[in-house]
């Protein structure tokens, strides 16, 4: 397969990445020395005009009569990530565009390495012991994805045969019509490029017991060979990270609406009103980068989530995000975000062994 769709290597190990920065705040992994965080204070930017506001979502933005918070720019992290995404992402896409995965990956991770890693001095794991760029075990990747990360697990379903499955097609409602068609095989069927119709059958202990696969146009059953569960599994880790992408997007723009409400409900009380201003202003610059790089209109084909070169997405998935958004705003409990999104139950979840150690905390 061309690399613009299979190559998880990399795409897995720039996502552990994100989460870990975004929600983990000091990520551990096998032989790597903490980096040291620190701190960057900015005085908020004196505005001179009315900012736009961000409608990342059809309908969803700040009414009219609200001011948006002023923005922080955090100049050192700019700095850091400007510098990787002018300087070194170019290079390590277009080392890789176009090729084969057999060809390999070793010209992009020498570029990763060279032009991201080297800038720690030192504070990154060994490159002898560490695999940056994955180990190719897809189906062991795939299963310990969905039985530890939360953001995947929510695409699985239990099966009626018993045991679970991750569905992309389902061929007896090809076009997703059944009010109970999981949110993650309504978002991979918006993908566009091949290879996207890959189903896993799990068993009660979330062990791999087979996999499907569909043409892309009739929706017809293609008999795979045993041999190609790998690449089948690579696939799936695609959706799958695209999937968990657009749940972790749609965080970003609940995050910006409560602040910006929470700012909004506290101005008549000083203290509190500082606070949330505080807080806010961290998050606009944020909805911008969702509003400019992830969602945006059908004139931006280059745009991660909703870009035909991007991951392969389209603005149907706005639509469905919306309502992801929606059902967040009924189930305000940190517990109902959750169980909302599960499709399995909490009993079949500690049977298999499904998020054990998230659900301690």
């Amino acid at each position: 397969m061309i690399f613009h769709r299979v190559i998880i290597n990399l795409f897995v190990t720039l996502g552990a990445a994100a989460f870990a920065v975004a929600f983990v705040p000091t990520a551990i992994v096998p032989k790597v020395r903490r980096i040291q965080s620190f701190a960057v204070t900015a005085e908020p930017e004196t505005e001179t005009a009315p900012i736009a506001k961000a409608e990342v979502f059809p309908g969803v933005k700040l009414p009219e009569d609200e001011e948006v918070p002023p923005r922080l720019e955090n100049t050192h992290t700019n700095d850091l990530v400007g510098d990787y995404i002018v300087n070194a992402a170019p290079k390590i896409f277009g080392s890789t565009l176009g090729r084969l995965k057999s060809d390999g990956l070793q010209a992009a991770q020498n570029l990763f390495i060279d032009s991201t890693l080297d800038h720690f001095d030192g504070e990154v794991p060994d490159q002898k012991d560490y695999k940056f760029f994955g180990n190719s075990k897809h189906s062991e990747n795939l299963t310990y994805l969905l039985k530890t990360n939360p953001f995947f697990a929510f695409a699985l379903t239990e099966r009626a045969e018993g045991g679970f499955e991750i569905m992309s097609f389902d061929p007896t409602d090809p076009e997703n019509k059944n009010d109970d068609a999981p949110l993650y095989r309504k978002l991979v069927s918006t993908l566009s490029g091949p290879g996207r119709r890959v189903n896993f059958l799990f068993d009660e202990s979330m062990k791999i017991t087979g996999f499907e696969v569909y043409d892309d146009i009739t929706g017809q059953r293609i008999m795979d060979d045993e041999d190609k569960q790998e690449e089948r599994a690579c696939a799936v880790i695609y959706n799958i990270l695209w999937y968990a992408s657009n749940v972790h997007a749609t965080i970003h723009v609940l995050h910006y609406l409560m602040t910006s409400a929470f700012q909004v409900a506290s101005k008549d009380y000083a203290d509190m009103n500082h606070w949330a201003e505080t807080y806010s202003s961290n998050i606009v610059q944020k909805i911008d980068q969702v509003a400019s790089l992830l969602y945006t209109g059908p004139d931006v084909p280059t745009a991660i989530l909703t870009g035909v070169m991007g991951m392969g997405g389209s603005q149907e998935n706005r639509v469905l995000d919306k309502e992801v958004l929606d059902m967040w705003g009924q189930n305000p409990t940190a517990k109902g975000f959750v169980e909302c999104m599960m499709n399995i139950s909490p009993e079949k979840m500690e049977s298999a062994n499904i998020l054990t150690e998230f659900n301690k905390h």
